[in-house]
């Protein structure tokens, strides 16, 4: 891994557990690399359907460090826009979700973005597992999820051109992300979360490399591209592993 490579650090399924020493320990590690920095969703210590009245520490620690954008995970999401926005509202980086919509037509929030990093120019799109169907807030709600693979491949259609890579930041599940790889093709790289899963080196479904970082701040994961190839790793944020 060298300074010239696209190095992405990642994070998921946090839970609020990422504290001031274990910040600076990303911050340490990604300080040698410098890199783009991402979530892929449960990040807050509410559950799904509270709220921090004083907004969650977490989001503005991770926002301190520099985060660009994180996927939405069940956690984040409430069935109510008013406060969805109050439980996100300490985050200074995009919250992205392509798969949710309001019945009104109009996105519950941000779909996708270009990330730019050494030259290269990377397609965010985020995933949410559906929330709403089997509950009383498929009727209570404004919002609703559409399929998955529906959203990812309507954003990739929209950024086609625009970008050199796609990544997606999906809260599904390690199941569920092997199975968009292999319905979706141009995927690059899933930086998944929801499952807690820990594979040390990522796993390869078709083109697409596929990672997450276990849980509650217990590793950092590490992507590289050294312009032939994508590799990946996990690093020990703390020395116990907090489960």
């Amino acid at each position: 891994m060298s300074n010239q490579d696209l190095i992405i650090y990642h994070t998921n399924d946090l839970h609020g557990k990422l504290d001031a020493a274990r910040a600076e320990n990303i911050k340490q590690k990604a300080a040698e690399y410098p890199g783009i920095l991402l979530d892929a969703g449960d990040a807050v210590s509410a559950g799904n359907l509270g709220v921090r009245l004083g907004g969650e520490r977490i989001l503005r620690l991770m926002t301190e460090l520099g985060y660009t954008a994180m996927a939405m995970g069940n956690r984040e999401f409430h069935p109510l826009p008013g406060l969805m926005k109050r439980k996100l509202s300490a985050a200074g980086f995009p919250v992205l979700c392509a798969n949710l919509r309001e019945r009104r037509g109009e996105g519950g929030c941000r779909s996708s973005l270009i990330a730019e990093h050494h030259g290269y120019r990377l397609g965010l799109i985020g995933v949410c597992r559906d929330m709403l169907t089997g509950t009383p807030g498929v009727r209570l709600s404004p919002f609703k999820f559409i399929p998955p693979v529906d959203a990812v491949m309507r954003e990739m259609e929209r950024l086609e051109g625009q970008v050199d890579f796609f990544v997606l930041l999906s809260h599904l599940g390690l199941r569920e992300d092997v199975a968009i790889a292999q319905q979706i093709a141009g995927l690059d790289l899933i930086i998944g979360g929801h499952s807690h899963d820990a594979p040390a080196e990522g796993i390869r479904s078709g083109e697409t490399l596929i990672v997450q970082a276990g849980c509650r701040a217990a590793y950092l994961g590490v992507v590289c591209f050294d312009g032939r190839r994508w590799t990946a790793r996990l690093e020990n944020i703390v020395r116990e592993k907090y489960y």
